[in-house]
């Protein structure tokens, strides 16, 4: 049973991931690869943070503090964490209409292929992989997408072979690691117990009465002034750094600070 904090961090919790869980959709990234990514910190932090006398903890514990089983930690324990092996069926929907004899021509392109109906059509291309979703659902998520079109004669015709949508660039991984990732540092480090007095300075300002009218110059101004603010501590930054050729005494420390408004 959960007690009331852990309630209140859970809520919060979910309140962080929605913009998240936005991000990442609109990068094709589902909740199986989300899962599967979290299974595997959750493993890897128990390695390096929560071993008994100095040695990793085993399976069994792992299994214990996390929820997972222990077949499910060994089998993510022997893999390289970055590599989740998770497939989202549509990549490989994409990937079979590809690859498979029976969806290609005689020059190893994918077909325009029917929607409906025996080998090849798209409704036996979506049974060979394992998605309960129906094949109704499937093709209009692809086709809203643009990864499939529909042609004249009523077939589907595949226009890229990744499940990876349009506009899509590194700025989602980049603000991951250089904004979110230090910042969750940040208050995990302030919300140990074992760090009481020597906690990192965290600060939000907010208005609950911003105008809307005026959330242009708002921006315009914000942007001006933490410019120059992160100039200025850039250059003390420099004060504070070991010379080239100590990199054993280097170690990576900064501030962030950031703009935000409801959207």
């Amino acid at each position: 049973m959960l007690s009331e904090i852990q309630k209140k961090i859970l809520s919060a919790l979910f309140v962080f991931l929605r913009p998240l869980i936005s991000a990442l959709m609109r990068s094709g990234i589902g909740y199986a690869e989300f899962s599967e990514a979290a299974k595997a910190c959750y493993v890897q932090v128990c390695l390096d943070e929560f071993g008994v006398r100095g040695r990793k903890t085993n399976i069994s514990r792992i299994a214990i503090m996390t929820g997972l089983s222990r077949k499910e930690v060994r089998r993510i324990s022997d893999r390289e964490w970055r590599n989740c092996g998770v497939s989202n069926p549509l990549s490989e929907i994409l990937h079979l209409w590809h690859t498979d004899k029976d969806f290609q021509d005689e020059l190893g392109q994918p077909l325009a292929i029917p929607y409906d109906g025996e080998v090849p059509s798209f409704s036996s291309l979506r049974r060979r992989v394992r998605c309960d979703v129906p094949s109704g659902a499937v093709k209009t998520e692809l086709v809203r997408m643009g990864i499939v079109s529909i042609a004249e004669d009523g077939k589907l015709r595949v226009n890229r072979r990744e499940f990876v949508p349009d506009r899509v660039d590194d700025s989602l991984a980049e603000g991951l690691l250089a904004g979110l990732k230090s910042h969750a540092d940040t208050i995990a480090f302030n919300a140990d117990p074992a760090n009481p007095k020597d906690t990192r300075y965290e600060c939000l300002v907010e208005s609950r009465n911003a105008d809307i009218r005026l959330l242009p110059k708002l921006r315009r101004v914000s942007r001006e002034r933490l410019y120059d603010f992160v100039s200025s501590f850039d250059d003390c930054l420099a004060e504070y750094s070991v010379e080239d050729g100590d990199e054993d005494r280097a170690t990576r420390a900064g501030i962030g600070v950031f703009y935000f408004e409801d959207t």
